[in-house]
């Protein structure tokens, strides 16, 4: 009599997985790409979403656990209350999923009050790893309280994932001597999402001239982004740039007042914010995109593996988990972030041909394909025994 030998897996997160936020998509496909497995099968516990859970995980996950949802209000004492109720809902409800269902693992995508999945499955003794892909705590009034909460889960999980080398520091001050330190997991993305469409259609479709030299960027417009750099820099080239920007954000005015003021010898069209599935039609329209981190809130931009698998050159900065794109040839990788250096990287991809750009593109897909998958995510924090055999 056959046996249903998949490992049953309890996914905990506090973000809306029908969100267009950098967290929500992350995880989403984080989840989508662990309940694609045959040999995996997911319990999903996560926020009400605002619109309908995308389809793709409502038909993959075997249950769907709604938690409560996150007030829009930004009165501290609103989320604060929010906080109580996601873990008063995750000690009734995920403490009877774990003795009823007996999971072999539970994974955490750690915010600020994960308090009761690791107390759940430290007093169960059911293995439990976290996901940490930020610095939690950043730009909170109870920061102090969320690095408790961090470290409490650091402290508890068999297993800790980070997504880039600050996170690591932060969280291998709380393991213990008797647990494996933290493992570095940069971003990734879905190669087969995130495909790369013959360029001239798309521009087509967005009345630019198949000649333009357009620089693309695509993400919230935050200050941490440095889009503003983006457009002074091109405005200060010697060559004559068009630029898309697609996203929204509480900084859009104030760029859309910049381009206003600058002259980039080509057009500044801002798209606004669109569906993460249609993303890659707009990289596919750019010769190149723009994606940096600053360096007082380190990160690791999902868009630039997003960009990568569409086959376009970027223009990002030096971080361990980025120095790929310098060693393989990519783009150009700035080793300080000024006006100065996204000027020069402006102008050096530039003055490659569209044949030279071309081949980086193709080398710079292969490669992600080959080593940055959320598929390939999901077999580090979630081996079988033919990866535990490797």
């Amino acid at each position: 009599m056959a046996t249903d030998t998949r490992k049953r897996i309890a996914f905990v997160t506090a973000a809306d997985l029908s969100g267009t936020t950098g967290d929500s998509v992350a995880t989403k496909e984080i989840v989508g790409a662990l309940a694609d497995r045959p040999d995996v099968e997911v319990e999903l516990f996560s926020q009400t979403p605002t619109k309908e859970l995308p389809a793709e995980i409502e038909t993959a996950v075997q249950r769907a656990t709604a938690l409560p949802e996150k007030p829009n209000e930004a009165a501290t004492w609103r989320t604060l209350i929010w906080h109580g109720r996601l873990q008063t809902a995750l000690a009734w409800q995920l403490g009877w999923a774990i003795g009823d269902r007996q999971f072999d693992l539970v994974i955490t995508r750690i915010n600020p009050s994960m308090i009761f999945p690791p107390l759940l499955a430290s007093a169960t003794r059911t293995p439990y790893s976290i996901l940490v892909r930020g610095m939690v705590s950043r730009n909170l009034s109870f920061g102090r309280i969320v690095d408790r909460v961090v470290c409490l889960n650091s402290r508890l999980a068999d297993n800790a994932y980070v997504a880039y080398q600050e996170v690591k520091e932060m969280v291998d001050r709380c393991r213990p001597p008797t647990k494996p330190p933290s493992t570095v997991v940069p971003n990734a993305v879905d190669p087969e999402v995130f495909h790369p469409i013959e360029r001239t259609e798309q521009r087509d479709a967005l009345g630019i001239d198949p000649d333009e030299f357009v620089v693309g960027f695509v993400g919230t417009l935050h200050k941490r982004h440095k889009t503003e750099l983006l457009l002074r820099g091109a405005a200060e080239s010697n060559c004559d740039v068009s630029i898309l920007i697609v996203g929204d954000g509480p900084e859009r005015e104030h760029l859309e007042a910049v381009a206003d003021q600058v002259s980039t010898g080509g057009k500044i069209q801002f798209i606004g914010a669109v569906a993460h599935s249609e993303v890659n039609q707009y990289i596919s329209a750019c010769d190149i995109c723009y994606g940096v981190v600053d360096p007082d809130r380190p990160s690791n931009p999902i868009k630039l593996y997003e960009y990568l698998s569409c086959e376009r050159p970027v223009i990002t900065s030096t971080t361990d988990e980025l120095e790929f794109i310098r060693r393989e040839n990519f783009g150009s990788v700035l080793d300080t972030l000024s006006l100065e250096s996204v000027r020069t990287g402006i102008e050096q991809l530039e003055a490659l041909s569209p044949t030279e750009r071309q081949e980086m593109g193709h080398r710079a897909r292969n490669y992600i394909r080959n080593n940055h998958t959320w598929s390939a995510f999901t077999h580090i924090v979630c081996p079988n025994e033919r990866d535990n055999d490797k």
